[in-house]
């Protein structure tokens, strides 16, 4: 699929969709409408991070406004509606400096390993959750 990194899966008898848009975050509505058409998608678990929670903090979300993330705006307006689930991975907000410096800096090795030992364990569990509703 152009524009993104994608794996079908199956989960029992229905198949899932995993893609990684290969485009600058506030570029990646095209590339995931692209792959919604050509999928067929109907439900969508968008993985997002969220400078207002702090850092680990995991939140889902049903549906909304971007909030200011620009990827998420960038989603909304490609396909044309909000009604679709995130998982928000709070990366706190900057002390200092610019927040789009902050987003695209590298996580520390302590951010890296809570992130593997504790974050992602949850984000699979939520993402699971809502596969087990749509």
């Amino acid at each position: 699929m152009q524009g993104c990194e994608a794996s079908v899966v199956s989960l029992g008898k229905d198949k899932v969709v995993i893609a990684k848009p290969l485009s600058f975050m506030n570029l990646s509505g095209k590339p995931l409408q692209s792959l919604s058409h050509f999928y067929s998608i109907k439900d969508l678990i968008i993985i997002q991070d969220d400078v207002d929670q702090e850092f680990g903090k995991v939140r889902v979300r049903e549906h909304g406004s971007s909030g200011g993330h620009n990827g998420i705006k960038s989603i909304i307006e490609s396909l044309g509606h909000d009604k679709f689930h995130r998982i928000k991975i709070g990366v706190g907000k900057p002390t200092y400096g610019d927040t789009a410096n902050w987003v695209l800096a590298s996580f520390s090795l302590e951010e890296k390993q809570e992130l593997q030992q504790t974050v992602f364990p949850i984000v699979m569990e939520r993402v699971f959750n809502l596969l087990k509703i749509l």
